[in-house]
């Protein structure tokens, strides 16, 4: 079983090593520098997840107020196909919606729309439902009912109750 926790200093051998070895370290940039660009901006949102003391993943989540960004979203090779990404990136949206993160795009990236609601204008959506109406596109994708269940969950633990008198 994975074990997420957030990064600590003493990983930082470890964490490159993994994106080493997931082929996320390149010329342009210093695995090294990156870390510490991290731990001194929101460093919580920097998670390892561990198999048995070593660490065989991790995800670096960022949100400057609109948007999440995910960077170096790593799994082991070895530890390939046993949903830790899916583990870890449920992690990062957890993290990302206790932030206020509302980008819907990004919450559910298979769907066509960009905005799930009438209220967010998307232009691009009505495009492509008119040319799926010519049959030249075709397979658009709903937002699950699953993920507007959610959201009215969040929603409602959110709304304040009465106020005391």
């Amino acid at each position: 079983m994975l074990n997420l926790r957030p990064f600590q200093k003493e990983d930082t051998p470890q964490v490159i090593a993994l994106w080493q070895r997931c082929g996320l370290v390149h010329v342009n940039n210093d695995p090294a520098k990156d870390i510490f660009r991290k731990s001194k901006v929101r460093p919580d949102l920097f998670i390892v997840g561990l198999f048995e003391e070593e660490i065989v993943a991790s995800v670096m989540v960022g949100y400057e107020g609109h948007r999440g960004w995910i960077n170096y979203l790593a799994v082991s090779p070895d530890h390939q196909r046993k949903g830790y990404g899916r583990l870890l990136m449920d992690e990062a949206e957890r993290l990302l919606l206790k932030e206020g993160w509302h980008n819907n795009h990004h919450r559910y990236q298979s769907a066509t729309r960009n905005g799930f609601y009438w209220w967010e204008f998307d232009p691009t959506y009505y495009g492509l439902k008119m040319l799926s109406w010519t049959g030249l596109i075709w397979g658009l994708k709903p937002v699950p009912a699953s993920i507007y269940a959610e959201a009215e969950k969040l929603k409602q633990r959110e709304e304040p109750g009465p106020v005391p008198q």
